[in-house]
């Protein structure tokens, strides 16, 4: 399945007589210590959205939102099912992201007509819910976002753990490059005071030594 998201598709910029449904989340930031306990509402203000539109739950870490790699899923629901479901334009959503699957989102009794999680990504501390009304034609209509401050454990830790891990490669690769350098230069030095190559050909080895750093 292809996921759609931002990244790929522009804002619908068309007028017609469908008046786009104005997605509020009735708090933009949520802590969480349990991720597999997390709930929020949102009001569906006004409009009428046109035949065919999804309501999309599409979540992503704050930070270097990407798909594939940096993109936790997408839930989509049918939007006319969704209104259905609102008890005066007012729903509960509801996630579980202890494990990744069909369930992770909950409207209600409904269930999402598309979906696709990333099972190589970990949840991080800090990630966006993003709220979307997509038209028939797959164009976003409205977005709303709730930013979870996960303070889990588990979580919080096992990102820690993965950025020091991140830290130490980077730091053993500067090392290893250093070395070489090092090794480089005192190879560098021992033909340059010889006397057997020419002054010349003693600087082109220079100047390709630098320029290979």
């Amino acid at each position: 399945m292809t996921a759609i998201g931002p990244e790929t598709l522009e804002v619908c910029s068309c007028t017609c007589r469908w008046r786009t449904t104005v997605i509020r989340p009735l708090s933009e930031t949520l802590s969480v210590t349990e991720i597999d306990r997390i709930s929020f509402g949102v009001v569906l203000d006004q409009g009428v959205p046109e035949p065919g539109s999804l309501f999309s739950i599409d979540i992503y870490p704050t930070r270097r939102p990407a798909h594939p790699e940096r993109h936790l899923g997408f839930w989509n629901f049918r939007m006319d099912d969704v209104l259905a479901e609102a008890t005066h334009r007012q729903l509960t959503i509801e996630l579980d992201l202890s494990e990744l699957s069909i369930k992770c989102v909950r409207i209600g009794k409904l269930s999402p007509i598309e979906w696709w999680t990333n099972k190589e990504f970990s949840i991080e501390p800090l990630m966006d819910v993003r709220l979307f009304l997509w038209s028939r034609v797959r164009s976003i209509l409205e977005e709303g976002v709730v930013r979870l401050q996960i303070r889990q454990s588990d979580v919080v830790f096992g990102y820690l753990n993965s950025a020091l891990e991140r830290i130490e490669r980077q730091l053993w690769e500067s090392s290893r490059q250093l070395d070489e350098m090092r090794e480089g230069m005192w190879q560098l030095g021992h033909i340059l005071v010889g006397n057997h190559v020419d002054y010349q050909t003693k600087l082109k080895i220079l100047s390709k030594f630098i320029m290979r750093k």
